[in-house]
């Protein structure tokens, strides 16, 4: 069994210096509307994305409404951006310094995305030291990212029925990236962020679509329907099915070497805790995945669309009926 070596190439102090920094950027992203001192993020909003939500959203939407779909964009673009910068770590070399297009998904040996071999993310593990410097920074963002979607929640997800499984989802996400770079589980680290963000993207556009009531092209049910229909598909492939693989070749690869095994000799309570909410954080997704299906199976009986997370009200008490083109 390999030496457990862990904090390789890590610096408490500048690490944490930068993941507040991008916690802190990120949540400038959110006040930026009123403290206006994030450019980037308050040009988008007034140039861009609260003009679109007015020109496309039905014009009796609340401010609520309207700060919903300026969130939508947001995570759109953020998610575009983290998947882009994700696939390319997951496939660049070891020895690459920089990011290029060439390098992109077909080069590391342990990518999935390359070999189409799941087992490769958990073989060997830990995984070599020198691999996160490719990875650290990816990794930091995107912890930003999830401690900033915590406030974001308590901001603007506090009417939602699953509000505490997205606060539980947000902080579970940002302790297993942390612990997954410490203890050197950095490869399944990044293939989750990966196949997680596809779905995410996927589910930012169609709700982007859905709210666009003022565009009588998009407000048609069957291209509604495909979508909710699609999100599924992609829910479950990536999110449970590719999730769900990943947790069960764990138990079969690092099973046998008695690091998970509770009160074993060789048990490693790092590695216990990574594998168990890796586990709880699949329950989570395949409890949003079932919410899915009730979604399509409600727009193939009654022919609409209700997120029975988000929206408010439903439609058959008192919500419009869109009918197709």
């Amino acid at each position: 069994m390999p030496a457990l070596k862990r904090g390789e190439y890590v610096d408490v102090y500048n690490d944490a210096l930068f993941i507040v920094g991008g916690t802190i950027a990120f949540l400038l992203a959110i006040l930026s509307l009123s403290l206006k001192m994030d450019i980037t993020r308050y040009i988008l909003i007034n140039l861009f994305f609260r003009p679109l939500a007015i020109a496309v959203m039905d014009k009796n939407s609340s401010k609520k409404e309207l700060a919903k779909f300026t969130k939508y964009a947001w995570h759109l673009l953020t998610y575009i951006c983290l998947w882009i910068w994700g696939f390319a770590v997951a496939c660049m070399p070891i020895s690459a310094s920089c990011l290029t297009p060439g390098q992109i998904m077909m080069e590391s040996d342990w990518s999935f995305f390359r070999t189409w071999d799941i087992d490769l993310i958990w073989k060997g593990y830990p995984h070599p030291a020198p691999e996160k410097l490719m990875c650290k920074y990816f990794m930091m963002t995107q912890v930003s990212w999830y401690i900033h979607g915590f406030f974001e929640s308590l901001i603007v997800d506090a009417g939602r029925s699953d509000f505490i499984l997205m606060v539980i989802h947000h902080v579970l996400a940002s302790v297993l990236l942390c612990g997954a770079f410490w203890g050197n589980a950095h490869r399944v680290a990044v293939t989750v962020c990966v196949e997680q963000d596809i779905s995410d993207i996927f589910l930012y556009f169609s709700k982007m679509i859905q709210k666009s009531a003022r565009i009588p092209a998009l407000q048609n049910t069957y291209l509604h329907g495909f979508l909710i229909w699609q999100l599924l598909v992609v829910w479950w492939c990536t999110r449970v099915g590719f999730l769900g693989l990943m947790v069960l070749r764990c138990l079969q690869i690092i099973g046998p070497l008695g690091l998970i095994t509770p009160f074993g000799k060789d048990m490693d309570l790092l590695s216990m805790y990574l594998i168990v909410s890796l586990g709880f954080f699949w329950v989570m997704q395949l409890f949003w995945g079932l919410g899915l299906v009730k979604m399509c199976y409600t727009q193939f009986s009654a022919g609409v669309i209700h997120d029975i997370f988000h929206d408010q009200k439903h439609p058959h008490k008192g919500g419009d009926k869109r009918k197709g083109n």
